[in-house]
């Protein structure tokens, strides 16, 4: 008999499934590194749900640890390409040593996808664990 999820727990998997359904993975990449952008706030107001990780099920002793700290990262990251993105937009001939957002954002689009990757390698440890699918179905 497998265990059964709490209702927290249920309520952050489906959460992280609805955002991994929304979009694709290179749309929501590209879209998630500007900060304003509902991509991104959706992904944001999840990390909120999460919080300490308290109700995420360990896939691995460190895995929420990792998972939470890839986020800090990746958080951190993007409010810096943020911060690039629109200086570059104010002032574009400033930045010309390759190094501004327009060259550096496939950088962070990637660190996007490897944190959406953990998230879907963490929604498919539930499925099979918890055999979610066919119970919500």
């Amino acid at each position: 008999m497998k265990k059964e999820l709490t209702e927290s727990q249920r309520t952050i998997y489906i959460r992280i499934k609805e955002l991994l359904d929304k979009y694709s993975k290179p749309e929501i990449s590209k879209r998630m590194i500007y900060i304003e952008e509902p991509a991104f706030q959706e992904l944001y107001n999840l990390m909120q749900v999460i919080g300490d990780g308290k109700d995420l099920i360990p896939k691995t002793k460190l895995f929420v640890k990792k998972l939470l700290d890839e986020w800090l990262r990746l958080f951190e990251s993007l409010q810096v390409a943020n911060k690039d993105r629109i200086a570059e937009e104010l002032n574009p001939s400033s930045n010309d040593n390759g190094f501004g957002f327009s060259s550096m954002s496939i950088l962070y689009e990637l660190g996007c996808t490897s944190f959406l990757n953990k998230l879907q390698e963490y929604t498919d440890f539930l499925e099979r664990k918890y055999d979610i699918e066919r119970e919500l179905a």
